[in-house]
């Protein structure tokens, strides 16, 4: 682009929202965020003071390799959100019910080469920061060294167009499932792993128990936050700081009267919020302190919930700091949102604020330019970039034929988040494309003006 061609005209409106987060103890903070909790916890009330990544769950494949969402669930807000915040954002592909197709496109070396250009498309098109795969479960030695190809070959499809792009999963807490994943490959490949420490007991188990003890007693084999970091760190060598601990907003309520006894009929999950209004119908609240993790039990002693609180939940944030851990991801943010406040959510916060928590925004050599929000627009349109080092840069808008139509910016930054408002003057609706340079980079997005 031709420097002398710039025509200098524009009014500037800049916003620097200065990085809140720090580098000092290096522990992430990992919030799924489920489509469907969208309408209890919207976009802008993510505390992202806390949260250091968002998980957007679920998108998935069918079995000729394209991916599917939830209807409604691509949101351009929740990531300009996030970005906004100075804080990423992965797309989450699988979850339970949702990975029935991963065998076959992974499998299949076709399939598999298609299914990963359409992730790397669909991260690219709605401006996600990496991949989180939750393949629940592989289950078959031939599942297993497909899903480590598969794996291996989305992160040279990811490097290819950024190396800063994030991959995760989210893995099984034992070896029923853990034995069908190849960790000692795997630990080269992804960020991190996020550890599903929960459902330890369900309707599934032959006696009621606790949805996530730190520890068991010896005549419960059914696992526990203990036992799973012996597993994963002591068995497969996955390194201590590439691992969450997981932290369940919710709990499980059975038809027994005591832990460890026989249950009968089904077992239901309840979200944090609604277990609070038991205790205020007179349950009693018991502490197991061998676990570290609280139940209730009704008054005729035939029903008990298991669950998490503020106590249970700040103690498995501070073993994942004493353990040297990565951090903690939670399933899931929104799910304790009670009269405006998240309890359980500001307990992790309150264990976090011993340390700092670890960034994973790009380094110095790159820069991020986003999508504009809203795009299409039709009266004003705000731009947000992130830069990893303090810079000169020119912000223009051009029209579809290179033409300078409007000049935003042009001088020096730091290192950080900014937006641009850009209100266009008398010009005709159609494409125009925002210029982001640098002395060392260019970066391009398009942009559709409709009056």
């Amino acid at each position: 682009m031709s420097r002398e061609r710039i025509i200098i005209f524009a009014t500037v409106v800049i916003m620097m929202i200065a990085s809140p987060v720090t580098a000092l103890g290096e522990k992430r903070v990992i919030g799924y965020y489920p489509h469907w909790l969208k309408s209890d916890l919207p976009p802008e009330k993510i505390d992202l003071n806390i949260l250091t990544h968002i998980i957007h769950a679920f998108a998935w494949p069918y079995s000729d390799g394209t991916i599917s969402t939830y209807a409604g669930m691509i949101d351009a807000n929740l990531n300009y959100q996030v970005h906004l915040g100075g804080k990423q954002i992965l797309v989450s592909l699988g979850g339970w019910g949702n990975s029935t197709a991963f065998a076959d496109v992974t499998g299949d070396a076709s399939l598999r080469s298609t299914f990963i250009s359409n992730i790397v498309n669909f991260v690219q098109q709605n401006d996600y920061d990496g991949v989180d795969i939750d393949w629940e479960f592989p289950s078959s030695l031939a599942d297993r060294e497909n899903l480590t190809l598969f794996m291996s070959d989305l992160r040279s499809a990811l490097d290819m167009i950024d190396s800063e792009y994030l991959l995760t999963m989210a893995i099984s807490s034992g070896n029923w499932y853990g034995q069908w994943f190849d960790y000692e490959k795997l630990v080269n490949i992804c960020d991190w792993f996020g550890v599903m420490t929960y459902d330890f007991h369900g309707g599934w188990s032959s006696h009621a128990g606790h949805n996530s003890p730190i520890s068991s007693p010896s005549n419960c084999s059914d696992g526990s936050v203990k036992t799973a970091l012996s597993y994963l760190r002591d068995q497969r060598y996955i390194p201590s700081t590439q691992l969450l601990i997981g932290i369940p907003f919710y709990g499980k309520m059975f038809n027994s009267p005591e832990l460890y006894e026989s249950f009968t009929g089904d077992v239901t999950d309840l979200v944090y919020h609604k277990i609070p209004s038991y205790i205020n119908a007179g349950w009693s609240r018991l502490w197991d302190d061998y676990s570290k993790v609280p139940y209730l039990l009704n008054s005729d002693a035939t029903k008990l919930i298991t669950y998490d609180d503020s106590i249970s939940v700040a103690l498995k944030t501070e073993k994942a700091i004493q353990e040297n851990l990565s951090g903690v991801m939670i399933w899931a943010i929104g799910q304790d949102l009670n009269n405006g406040r998240q309890p359980l959510l500001e307990a992790v916060g309150n264990s976090m604020r011993a340390v700092s928590v670890i960034s994973d925004i790009p380094s110095p050599k790159t820069m991020r330019l986003y999508n504009s929000y809203p795009n299409p627009f039709n009266s004003s349109t705000t731009i947000q970039f992130r830069i990893s080092q303090n810079s000169h840069l020119t912000l223009d808008i051009l029209d579809i034929n290179g033409g300078i139509v409007e000049k935003l910016f042009s001088g020096n930054l730091d290192k950080g988040s900014h937006s641009v408002t850009w209100n266009p003057p008398h010009i005709s609706s159609g494409i125009y494309f925002m210029v982001l340079q640098s002395n060392k980079n260019v970066m391009t997005n398009k942009l559709l003006y409709i009056k």
